[in-house]
């Protein structure tokens, strides 16, 4: 025989127990995470019942508390403006060893055509080249 059977929540009513001293129970459908199942099975309380709280904070060290989306927008926000600043200084090691490579070049044309040795000597921004 099928059951038939509704599920009410968010409701109460009061009960009587003691009508000469006027006693009431009050009777409640709340749900609670307990109750509730999800499709895979678990309850809302094993799928979120370790959380501790949500933090904006980006240097907690808490395993139990959840980082808040704001907190998250800005974290990614650094993780941006973190990739830009690196790979502009990629680019710029890029032009710089283009340019090293050149006065390489040029350097060896030089002595070849000159049939000389030269050495090369970076001091600061200064580069001394002296053939022998």
């Amino acid at each position: 025989m099928a059951l038939n059977e509704t599920i009410v929540t968010g409701r109460k009513f009061r009960k009587c127990i003691d009508a000469a001293n006027k006693i009431w129970q009050r009777i409640s459908f709340w749900t609670k995470a307990s109750d509730v199942e999800f499709d895979d099975g678990k309850t809302a309380q094993e799928k979120l019942g370790a959380i501790d709280g949500i933090t904006g904070s980006l240097t907690s060290q808490s395993a139990t508390t959840a980082l808040s989306a704001g907190a998250g927008s800005n974290l990614q926000a650094q993780i941006t403006t973190v990739q830009n600043q690196a790979s502009a200084t990629l680019d710029q090691v890029s032009s710089l060893v283009g340019q090293v490579t050149t006065v390489q070049n040029q350097i060896t044309s030089i002595t070849g055509q000159m049939g000389t040795q030269a050495t090369m000597v970076l001091d600061g921004d200064t580069l001394h080249i002296t053939t022998h």
